[in-house]
């Protein structure tokens, strides 16, 4: 059984590429997503073990994403200060394409991102 360990964070979302059998991403938090930030985290599933193919950092915690059907490098997530970003894995420098904006009183959690 394979298993990544994310140094420093704790998990909240793992979800499973549509798209790619070997590819799946995940949501963590440092100090348990009370204070701070997470990156997203995508990780590809090889013979050897799980790797780390890209880290996006983000200014706040992550608590849930999903990857998007119709793009298959585009995945979307919900942060804790009611922030819901996209990100296309394959730019550079790890930045969202998209946010938007902070949805007050209320946690956004992601079903489908189609």
């Amino acid at each position: 059984m394979f298993y990544c360990r994310t140094e420093g964070y704790n998990g909240y979302s793992l979800k499973y590429s549509p798209l790619y059998d070997n590819r799946r991403a995940t949501a963590v938090s440092v100090n348990f997503g009370l204070i701070g930030n997470g990156p997203l985290c995508i990780l590809s599933l090889t013979p050897s073990g799980i790797l780390c193919e890209r880290n996006c950092d983000t200014q706040d915690s992550l608590f849930d994403i999903a990857f998007r059907e119709w793009h298959a490098n585009q995945v979307a997530t919900a942060g804790g200060n009611g922030s819901i970003e996209l990100f296309d894995i394959r730019l550079e420098g790890g930045f969202p394409i998209a946010n938007w904006g902070c949805i007050r009183g209320k946690f956004p959690v992601l079903v489908s991102c189609g």
